[in-house]
């Protein structure tokens, strides 16, 4: 008995898979924020780290410096608060000096909008209680080695601070003058109220390693 012709996909069928594909990508990205807010503190981490990796794979696709910038003490409203992040995508090379010396989270027309790829505000937790804070005698494990002494390691304090991950995978940091830090790897450092546990977002430079570590409280 002899099978029938094979059939494969036409480029209109595989333009409208990937199209769907597309749509069902963004409104999954869309929605990182409202189910943050839903989620239990514990969960910001586990955020931090995604759209971290996000944003340095972003880098690496579309070969654009990617920007991670920080602020450990921010409200949404301004003022002190539980802290906050934003990621931007650098599309003409300009940010250090048109981008991130201007911008300022209660006034973002300096930047082009198309350039915001996130925000987070630790806040919109809920429960409430995740905040940027060191932990006291907390140590980055082997080959970090590092106190978590302070809640962003490369933050100018009571400021803020960036990550920088470039297209070929590296990653600089700045502090809030985007003055140059050195150091071979930076930290973030995550802790809530009560029992739950600590942590911090470990970021290397030379290859922009992203391990997200438990901390003993």
């Amino acid at each position: 008995m002899r099978a029938g012709p094979q059939r494969g996909f036409t480029l209109v069928e595989m333009v409208t898979v990937v199209a769907i594909l597309g749509i069902l990508a963004t409104l999954t990205i869309g929605g990182m924020q409202g189910l943050s807010a839903r989620s239990g503190p514990v969960n910001a981490s586990q955020d931090l780290l995604t759209i971290a990796s996000s944003a340095k794979l972003r880098a690496l696709s579309s070969g654009n410096d990617v920007w991670l910038i920080v602020y450990p003490g921010l409200a949404r409203s301004g003022g002190e608060g539980l802290g906050a992040y934003y990621v931007f995508e650098d599309r003409v090379g300009d940010f250090l000096a048109h981008g991130y010396s201007d911008f300022s989270p209660d006034n973002t027309a300096p930047v082009s909008q198309s350039r915001l790829q996130e925000s987070v505000f630790l806040e919109d937790y809920s429960p409430r209680g995740v905040r940027f804070a060191p932990t006291d005698g907390a140590k980055l494990p082997a080959p970090f080695n590092l106190d978590v002494n302070q809640p962003c390691s490369f933050c100018t304090a009571g400021g803020r601070g960036a990550v920088i991950f470039a297209a070929e995978g590296s990653a600089r940091f700045v502090d809030g003058s985007g003055a140059g830090v050195p150091g071979s790897a930076h930290f973030l450092a995550l802790r809530t109220t009560g029992p739950r546990p600590a942590y911090a977002l470990a970021i290397g430079r030379a290859t922009g390693f992203l391990g997200l570590y438990p901390l003993d409280q």
